[in-house]
Formats: C-alpha cells, sequence, structure tokens
C-alpha cells in the first residue's frame, strides 16, 4: 500500500505513479475541450471577459469588491454582468457580493485558459 510517508522514496521513475501525470494532463485537456469550453463559448465577449478576469480572483467564493480591483469595467456593468452570469447558469450567488462557479473545477479551468494565478 502507498503511503505518504513514502513520498520522499519516489526519486527517479516512480513506476505506475509516473504514468498517472500524463493521464491527468489529458484529462483536464479533454474537461477543458468538452465541459468548460462550451460554458464559455455561449456567453458574449462582455461576458467572456469579466468571467476570465475572476481567473485572478481568490476563490471560493468570488467577491465582487475582487472583480472590481481586476476589471476595468464600471461598478453598474460589472454588477449588471454578474447577473447575467448568474442567469446563463455560470455562477450562482451565495450572498450579497459573493458568488461561486456551477461547474467543479471551472476556476482552475479559467487559470489553465488566462494562464494567470490568484492573487
Amino acid at each position: 500500500m502507498f503511503r505518504g510517508e513514502h513520498i520522499g522514496e519516489l526519486v527517479g521513475n516512480p513506476g505506475p505513479a509516473r504514468d498517472a501525470f500524463p493521464i491527468e494532463a489529458d484529462t483536464y485537456e479533454r474537461l477543458d475541450d468538452e465541459f468548460y469550453a462550451g460554458r464559455i463559448e455561449t456567453l458574449t465577449a462582455s461576458e467572456q471577459d469579466l468571467l476570465l478576469a475572476t481567473a485572478a480572483c481568490t476563490y471560493p467564493p468570488l467577491e465582487t469588491a475582487d472583480i472590481r480591483q481586476r476589471s476595468a469595467k464600471s461598478d453598474g456593468n460589472i454588477n449588471v454582468l454578474m447577473g447575467r452570469l448568474t442567469e446563463q447558469g455560470v455562477l450562482y450567488r451565495v450572498q450579497k457580493g459573493q458568488y461561486e462557479y456551477t461547474a467543479p473545477k471551472f476556476h482552475e479551468h479559467l487559470i489553465r485558459r488566462t494562464g494567470s494565478l490568484p492573487r
């Protein structure tokens, strides 16, 4: 049985564990293409811009104050777009000023897509 204390012993060729990394990358690539991309492509350009800007936000949850700092859009425009993203089923409102993605691991997809890390 593989246990955490054996991680330090994985030098060189870790055997079957080595093969898991390409499979994981292929799985993410397939999810990106077949599951997540469709959620973004159906949005307007403004909605896409705002959604992609959320990749740089800390999560969970998304906070509108954080989004405002990372977007050049006006506060009113951000509020309207967040409402539209909620109506589209991409986000859901947790409470005033806080949102979460409806799809699991969607934030990680946006980070991969934009190449930006949360700050």
